[in-house]
């Protein structure tokens, strides 16, 4: 029973981590938000493809499990 709450709590985070991580992909979504300050660092994408990649390896655990 706890582990079907985990796969379900796991895929829940999957989803929204992929989600999150395709918004902040395309820099013409954030802008200039994340990082005001310093507009030659673009962390937003690098944030972005972390969390698709993050993404991707818990379905990969959920499927594996």
């Amino acid at each position: 029973m706890a582990e079907m709450k985990n796969k379900k709590f796991l895929g829940v985070l999957a989803v929204i981590l992929l989600i999150v991580g395709f918004f902040l992909l395309n820099s013409s979504i954030t802008g200039n938000f994340i990082l005001e300050s310093l507009p030659a660092l673009e962390t937003g994408p690098l944030l972005g493809l972390f969390f698709v990649l993050c993404s991707a390896v818990i379905a990969f655990y959920i499927i594996r499990k």
